[in-house]
């Protein structure tokens, strides 16, 4: 499974809603997965924001290393869910090295 999917799943498992997603592409873009929640009936958006934002939860996307990473709070430390680290706690300021701009967020579900 690609990360950006499994962002997907992990995200969608914080408003309880369990989805079978079995994407065989190896590299998903946000766009793709905007689609793909559209086809779910839910309404999300990708923007781009240099400043990190507080409000949670939210899929950040990182460009350089073309990998997906799920943010679900945000404080003095951040917590953060990926494919290969599962669930980590980071510093605030460490943080900040990481966020490269890029986040897609829920807007409304729809069903």
């Amino acid at each position: 499974m690609n990360c950006g999917i499994y962002c997907l799943k992990e995200y969608l498992k914080l408003y309880d809603i369990e989805v079978d997603l079995n994407y065989e592409k190896p590299m998903i873009s946000m766009l793709e997965i905007v689609s793909l929640l559209k086809e779910m009936q839910i309404e999300a958006s990708g923007y781009y924001c240099k400043h990190v934002l507080h409000e949670e939860p939210y899929i950040i996307y990182l460009p350089k290393q073309k990998h997906f990473m799920l943010v679900k709070k945000i404080g003095w430390f951040v917590h953060l869910c990926d494919q290969r680290i599962h669930s980590v706690w980071l510093p605030y300021f460490l943080y900040l090295f990481i966020y490269q701009g890029y986040y897609l967020k829920i807007e409304k579900i729809l069903f």
